[in-house]
């Protein structure tokens, strides 16, 4: 009795070793993943070759800029000034943007904004991974700027932080855009 109890516990272990051998996972399955937990996102450089047009400049907060009472997230409801703003990707690794800014020191008593817009920057760009690369050339100095973007067939978007949305709005530090932290910016695809 005791050698058939002995004999199971053995077969018992045996099979035991074996099921979670057999558990075990493959290199290809912790490979995949480790590539998932990183979610990184491949973006193709040819799917950005082409022209892209503005249409989304998203505030973490609420913004009433045209003083209706009525404010909304998406800045592009509440002034016209970003409606040129585009950027067009050139297979050779060129590009060129069209950038508006707010300056709100515009008024009697400077409370007001005025759009400056229309100006237009060149430079080259890349993609690697999940990131725009763009060298963009001011005044003889180059500039090189990376964003992570997301990306769809016929979208893209970024974050713009507090300290590099200087470029789109000119803020004494008590306007109505003064609160903002955050710009998500979306570009959609015109050809």
């Amino acid at each position: 009795m005791i050698k058939i109890f002995n004999l199971r516990k053995t077969f018992f272990a045996a099979g035991l070793m074996l099921l979670l051998g057999s558990c075990e996972p493959s290199n290809d399955d912790i490979a995949a993943v480790n590539i998932s937990q990183t979610n990184l996102t491949v973006i193709d450089r040819d799917a950005m070759v082409g022209e892209w047009q503005l249409t989304t400049m998203q505030a973490d907060t609420l913004v009433d800029l045209n003083g209706d009472g009525l404010g909304h997230v998406n800045i592009l409801e509440e002034t016209t000034c970003f409606d040129t703003m585009g950027i067009t990707f050139n297979e050779d690794g060129t590009f060129s943007t069209v950038n508006s800014k707010l300056d709100f020191n515009y008024g009697v008593n400077a409370d007001e904004f005025k759009c400056l817009s229309g100006r237009t920057d060149h430079g080259t760009w890349d993609v690697e991974n999940d990131e725009l690369i763009l060298n963009l050339e001011i005044n003889g100095e180059v500039y090189t700027d990376r964003k992570l973007i997301d990306k769809d067939t016929d979208t893209f978007g970024f974050d713009v932080s507090k300290f590099e949305s200087s470029q789109y709005v000119d803020d004494p530090g008590d306007s109505h855009a003064s609160h903002i932290l955050v710009l998500a910016v979306e570009y959609t695809r015109v050809n």
